[in-house]
């Protein structure tokens, strides 16, 4: 049986091709070690994020802004350069503020077991320096503020299955990476597979990524539901349909 992949433009990733062209809108080059002014600095915008990182607490539950105080009052240096990057991440590629989760992005327990905080935030780090060659401005803008983009459809013989784009905090895969990929039955949205992972950069000019974790159902449904959409799609397993597409990410 052939599988039917339908990417969607509106998305306006800016995937490679071929590994060299591009689709959308492309991003200045990214250097965060550059002290130099970044793009589109103003006082006004640092002020602004200040004044959203304040109000958190405003925003989110009561348990959520405790949380967070607790973990800048333990690790106010990390904290204060995450929210730094934020900031000029923001400002260099005119992104508009940061979702509150990435404000509250748990950087002592990120990704790497055992790592040191400061090996988890370079990590990162390095993973929107990446993310802003890849992706369009306008993907980029849509992930930083929280939204989800929609990638493409697999077909399957009697049913489609979405694949989308988002934080992985929006994914139940927090600690476990930058963004995450979902595969969906489009008839009711049913989650099938959740990947987080970040990109990282490599030798040379080249980038590559990391897989945090793989989510597959849950509930008693879970077990049925992957073997329906497993015979639907003529023996591809959700998890290998969410992989392949990866794998496309960095061909």
């Amino acid at each position: 049986m052939s599988l039917e992949f339908r990417q969607e433009c509106s998305a306006d990733l800016r995937l490679p091709v071929d590994g060299k062209a591009f689709i959308g809108e492309p991003l200045a080059p990214s250097d965060r070690s550059v002290s130099a002014p970044v793009v589109g600095e103003s006082s006004g915008e640092k002020t602004s994020l200040t004044g959203h990182v304040l109000k958190l607490g405003l925003r989110v539950s009561l348990k959520r802004a405790v949380v967070f105080s607790m973990r800048f009052a333990r690790h106010p240096l990390l904290t204060s350069r995450w929210i730094g990057f934020l900031g000029e991440f923001s400002e260099r590629y005119r992104l508009g503020l940061p979702h509150d989760d990435l404000v509250r992005k748990s950087i002592p327990t990120f990704f790497l077991h055992g790592a040191s905080s400061a090996a988890r935030l370079d990590l990162l780090l390095n993973h929107f320096d990446v993310a802003s060659e890849v992706l369009s401005r306008r993907s980029l803008m849509a992930l930083w503020r929280g939204s989800t983009l929609e990638m493409g459809t697999v077909s399957g013989r009697s049913e489609n299955y979405r694949i989308q784009l988002q934080l992985a905090d929006h994914s139940g895969a927090r600690h476990e990476g930058a963004f995450a990929i979902r595969l969906r039955r489009q008839s009711d949205g049913y989650a099938l597979c959740t990947v987080g992972f970040v990109f990282v950069r490599c030798e040379g000019d080249s980038y590559s990524l990391a897989i945090g974790g793989m989510q597959g159902p849950k509930g008693e449904e879970a077990k049925r539901a992957l073997i329906t959409a497993t015979r639907d799609l003529g023996g591809l397993r959700p998890k290998d349909a969410a992989l392949l597409v990866l794998n496309g990410l960095v061909t």
